[in-house]
């Protein structure tokens, strides 16, 4: 009988969360995320809403006073706090030392000593 009841807690807490869409339109208009990407605010709605279910799957049910406002409250000081988004020229920088990674391997790898390790790769996995 009582893990009926936790089911039906837990279910009834599902169902008091708000759809994607509901808190995607609540914490779009908030001054604090202007300029970040409508995609990028989905991803952390979709996110947030999968972690609260999550939440309310291990406890009881207990949805700790969380309605719409309060989630968007959390979210928006989420994302907030980690940023409107990545700047270009660090995706840019990120790029360059990958590729400088990648020149740099290029010329210090012998074609001999590539062949080498392959070679010895393939008897060991025949022995």
């Amino acid at each position: 009988m009582a893990k009926a009841t936790r089911s039906a807690d837990r279910q009834a807490a599902l169902r008091t969360l708000p759809s994607v869409d509901q808190l995607l339109r609540r914490i779009e208009g908030d001054p604090a995320l202007a300029g970040i990407p409508r995609m990028r605010l989905l991803a952390a709605v979709r996110d947030g809403l999968a972690a609260e279910r999550q939440r309310i799957l291990a406890t009881r049910g207990e949805r700790a006073g969380l309605d719409l406002d309060g989630l968007a409250g959390r979210m928006v000081a989420e994302l907030s706090r980690a940023g409107a988004s990545i700047p270009w020229e660090a995706i840019f920088a990120g790029l360059g030392a990958c590729r400088e990674a990648w020149q740099a391997l290029q010329g210090n790898v012998s074609p001999r000593l590539t062949l080498e390790v392959l070679l010895g790769r393939l008897v060991l996995k025949a022995a």
